[in-house]
């Protein structure tokens, strides 16, 4: 996530820190309560947008997610169809080093056979 998503939240948390400090100095107790009040509902607000950032980046990032597995489903869905025709054509084609050494120690087992005959 990116880091620009912290600083609003963190910013008004300031401010509203900044309010309470204020409401705590001040000798009015009725600007005492309203800052206090006010800072109270800041950080509340802040807590609420950084929830809703939070989601909204969640939502994006599994949409992303979706696309890309969608993506990948499509392409082995044709490399499943191409090894298929290829299949039909001829011989398999060997993908690893572990298939091809199979294949060839089978080879060499044939040859032993038809030696021994």
């Amino acid at each position: 996530m990116n880091r620009r998503l912290y600083y609003y939240p963190l910013a008004i948390v300031i401010l509203a820190v900044l309010f309470g400090l204020f409401g705590w100095l001040a000798e009015s107790t009725s600007i005492r309560w309203i800052a206090l009040a006010f800072g109270l509902a800041l950080i509340g607000l802040a807590l609420g947008l950084n929830g809703s950032m939070i989601a909204l980046n969640t939502d994006r990032r599994l949409t992303e997610i979706a696309i890309a597995l969608a993506r990948i489903e499509d392409l082995q869905q044709e490399i499943n169809k191409e090894q298929q025709q290829r299949t039909n054509q001829g011989p398999p084609v060997i993908a690893s080093l572990q298939a091809m050494s199979q294949y060839y120690m089978e080879y060499l087992n044939r040859r032993k056979e038809e030696d021994k005959k």
